[in-house]
């Protein structure tokens, strides 16, 4: 099974393939992941028992496509070439500069690991219980969205993994990329009492809503 990481560059804006390419920073705004597609883990590389992570820099382009895809960090020739693919079928809600989409260059890190092989289910599923919040942390509202009176609600969706921690933490409605960015962040510090089948925990998919109104 696999684990995904996004993480975001910070460096000077630079010019590649004749398009200007920026970096998140102090003018950028970062692209919001908004779908994400698992790479596949090989059965030669389980076989040959190859865990570890691949490290990739990709260009989110001005319409939220992933443009060009380079390794940076290899972990096998295999899952690489699948971390590519995987990459290039992610969208994105793009960066922008001014208010404006730009290209902006990002660093995903997909991570292949063995032991994370068990199943995901639903709650809907038969014999599957609920996972409980034991520890939630509120998102922070940020201040220019809130100068705005931007309000509503962000949908995430993500997995409670068997020790209680959320992973593959996504986007599923979005509201505002600058307020989709501090609920991810929240989400992602939440606990859990993970859900169960048939009295084991299990990994199990689950939506939450963050709301922002301005009082």
């Amino acid at each position: 099974m696999t684990a995904l990481v996004l993480l975001f560059l910070i460096s000077p804006a630079h010019t590649h393939a004749q398009e200007v390419i920026y970096q998140p920073g102090k003018d950028i705004r970062d692209p919001v992941l908004i779908r994400e597609v698992k790479p596949i883990y090989t059965e030669d590389a389980k076989n040959r028992k190859v865990q570890g992570s691949v490290e990739l820099s990709v260009v989110v382009r001005a319409d939220g496509s992933v443009g060009d895809t380079q390794v940076t960090r290899s972990l096998d020739p295999d899952l690489d070439q699948e971390a590519i693919k995987a990459a290039r079928q992610w969208r994105f809600r793009p960066g922008t500069k001014d208010g404006d989409p730009v290209n902006v260059q990002v660093a995903i890190e997909m991570s292949f690991t063995l032991r994370d092989a068990a199943p995901v289910y639903k709650v809907s599923s038969a014999g599957v219980t609920a996972p409980k919040a034991t520890k939630i942390v509120n998102p922070d509202y940020d201040d220019s969205a809130r100068q705005e009176r931007i309000e509503g609600t962000v949908e995430l969706e993500g997995i409670v993994e068997q020790n209680g921690a959320i992973s593959a933490v996504h986007v599923v409605k979005s509201l505002d990329e600058r307020l989709d960015r501090q609920a991810l962040k929240a989400l992602r510090q939440w606990q859990f009492s993970p859900g169960q089948k048939d009295g084991v925990a299990v990994r199990v998919q689950v939506r939450v809503e963050m709301s922002f109104t301005v009082k």
